[in-house]
């Protein structure tokens, strides 16, 4: 079994069994749809923002459910003139500058995190199948929000890698802490602040990501028959 965790626009596309998974951290609502499950990281009934969302129990509700893999849909800024809004891109590796959760609070147990190769040339070839070319490298800095990034943070960020968003990091940490393998396919839905020549805003990001809703289903079917 595979899980696709998504974000906000994606979330009523899908229709299937609801179903609930208590694990120590929380409830977790689920859906489960072809076989498969999907897991809305915002939540079904309500807009949880991306600096309170329970990543611990959101992946410890799949590995309770048996789930192998874990693929992330996710909304990113861009960091390089060369990475235009509109851009699909496959990340290759990723950075965190804050300290990520971890199931490992009591006990001492390093793991060494990163995106799985295998999933990630799951996804090109489901990308391919529905006629997009993805940028199949690209470093994804994860900040946890809710802000968006200063002028000077982007100018950093911008020196070490290519995207930024708020989720991805965090929950490829966990999976791999889980012993699941995790990848993710990003969305470029503006450009980081100072890089193009609009302030980024919220609703005219929001607007982008539901742009890309239909593709990014057919994307996700294209998993499900793997």
């Amino acid at each position: 079994m595979i899980a696709a965790i998504t974000g906000t626009a994606l979330k009523k596309q899908y229709t299937g069994r609801r179903m609930q998974v208590g694990t120590e951290y929380g409830e977790v609502d689920l859906i489960e749809f072809e076989g498969n499950l999907i897991l809305p990281r915002h939540g079904i009934e309500h807009q949880t923002p991306p600096h309170r969302i329970n990543h611990k129990a959101h992946l410890k509700a799949l590995k309770k459910s048996g789930v192998k893999g874990v693929y992330g849909f996710c909304s990113t800024g861009s960091l390089k003139k060369n990475i235009p809004p509109g851009t699909y891109v496959i990340a290759e590796d990723y950075l965190s500058l804050q300290q990520d959760p971890t199931y490992h609070d009591e006990t001492i147990k390093h793991v060494t995190p990163g995106f799985s190769e295998k999933l990630r040339e799951n996804l090109l070839k489901a990308c391919n199948k529905t006629n997009i070319n993805p940028l199949y490298e690209g470093i994804y800095a994860h900040l946890p929000g809710p802000r968006l990034e200063t002028k000077a943070e982007v100018r950093m960020l911008s020196q070490h890698a290519d995207l930024v968003g708020m989720t991805a990091g965090w929950e490829a940490t966990l999976a791999c802490e889980l012993e699941m393998e995790y990848a993710c396919l990003c969305t470029v839905d503006n450009w980081a602040n100072g890089v193009g020549e609009e302030t980024p805003d919220y609703r005219k990001i929001s607007e982008k990501a539901g742009e890309n809703i239909v593709q990014t289903k057919k994307i996700i079917q294209q998993l499900w028959r793997a």
